[in-house]
């Protein structure tokens, strides 16, 4: 699509005179290179200088992009933690997942099971030996003992409302709440927000191709110093021979 075709299909959105969720098709499918398209050799026409910006080569000159526009599902992750703040404040995640949702979760996923412990510091790492005294040692506290403690293993630790350090064996119940929870809450932004959330990630979407089709953020180079962009790098200020990592402030040598 060329600048004039995203605009109007820009205003479409923006009007709901087209459904948001159809525009893929438009959008997205079988788009041309913009370096073949007459609209792109104009534009490089009118913006290409006669020498490279960072060489001053005159040979093999080309207009690149130094940026891109970014892919839909990353503008829409951008988009979503929004609305998912949104979401989150008008249904707290206690009427999300209920209580015995969690319970169930945790005996589906660890399957608990009694296991021999240090009775120091209730560890499940360690280490029954058969040629030294006393026969058990803990890994993580260095404690030998003669007999182990049984405890039920993985624990759930209700940390709700307090700060508990967790052993290695306890699964916070907070994290499964928020696990359980996430995959509603997207379904809950869908139902209530799903229209408007598709019509701003599309929207900032053409707004960054209309950006990208017409030149801006675009540099004279030449093909070699062409080639350093696309591997990060541009020519170091101080030699002006070796190239550099964009945000270095100049290459390997130099510094």
């Amino acid at each position: 699509m060329n600048i004039d075709e995203l605009k109007k299909l820009r205003q479409q959105l923006l009007n709901n005179e087209i459904d948001p969720f159809k525009i893929g098709s438009t959008l997205f499918v079988n788009q041309t290179k913009t370096w073949q398209t007459e609209e792109w050799k104009e534009i490089r026409g009118n913006k290409i200088q006669d020498k490279c910006s960072q060489c001053e080569s005159i040979d093999e000159l080309r207009l690149q992009h130094t940026w891109k526009p970014r892919s839909y599902g990353i503008v829409k992750n951008e988009i979503l933690a929004k609305y998912k703040e949104l979401i989150q404040n008008e249904y707290p995640i206690d009427q999300v997942v209920k209580d015995d949702e969690v319970q169930e979760y945790f005996k589906k996923e660890y399957e608990p099971k009694n296991r021999e412990i240090c009775p120091k510091c209730e560890s499940t790492n360690i280490r029954k030996r058969t040629t030294v005294q006393p026969v058990y040692k803990c890994q993580k506290c260095n404690y030998e003992f003669d007999k182990p403690n049984y405890k039920l293993v993985p624990t759930l630790i209700d940390d709700r409302n307090t700060s508990i350090e967790l052993a290695t064996s306890d699964k916070s119940f907070m994290t499964i709440q928020r696990r359980i929870g996430s995959e509603r809450y997207y379904n809950l932004i869908q139902e209530k927000y799903g229209v408007e959330l598709e019509k701003e990630t599309l929207t900032i979407i053409i707004d960054e191709y209309i950006k990208y089709l017409s030149g801006e953020a675009t540099v004279t180079l030449c093909k070699r110093c062409g080639f350093a962009l696309l591997q990060g790098k541009n020519l170091c200020p101080i030699c002006k021979s070796k190239y550099k990592f964009i945000h270095s402030d100049a290459c390997k040598e130099c510094r």
